[in-house]
C-alpha cells in the first residue's frame, strides 16, 4: 500500500506516534505510583523529542556498523590484480572516521582516543 507523504500525512503520524508514547509513558507511570494527571506541553516536547533522539541514535550506530563492514569487504576483496595505494589509503581513512563516529556514538570514550 503506497501512502503519499503529503505534510499533512507526516503530521498524521508523528501525532499517532507521539499519542502511543504518551499513553505508554502513563501507562508505565500508573504502575509506578507516580502523579499522572496533568502532563504540560514542555513535558510531552521532552518525552517527543527524547524518543525521537534514542531512534535517531540507534538508526545512526546500525549505519555506520554496516558501512565499517562494508569497507572491511571492500579492503580485504584487495588483491594484487586491482591493488591500488591510493584507494587503499582512502579507504582506510574512511573506516577510520566511521569508526570514530561510531565510538562516540556508542560513547567508547578510551577508542575515541585512539583515532
Amino acid at each position: 500500500m503506497n501512502h503519499e507523504y503529503t505534510t499533512e500525512r507526516i503530521i498524521e503520524i508523528i501525532n499517532g506516534a507521539s499519542d502511543k508514547n504518551l499513553e505508554k509513558t502513563l501507562e508505565q507511570k500508573k504502575y509506578s505510583g507516580l502523579d499522572t494527571a496533568t502532563f504540560s506541553e514542555s513535558e510531552i516536547t521532552k518525552l517527543i523529542n527524547a524518543t525521537s533522539d534514542e531512534i535517531l541514535k540507534g538508526e545512526q550506530s546500525e549505519l555506520l556498523q554496516e558501512r565499517i563492514k562494508k569497507r572491511f569487504l571492500k579492503l580485504k576483496s584487495i588483491s594484487k590484480e586491482n591493488f591500488n595505494m591510493f584507494e587503499v589509503a582512502m579507504q582506510c581513512k574512511k573506516l577510520v572516521d566511521e569508526y570514530k563516529a561510531l565510538a562516540k556514538e556508542k560513547g567508547w570514550k578510551e577508542i575515541e582516543r585512539m583515532f
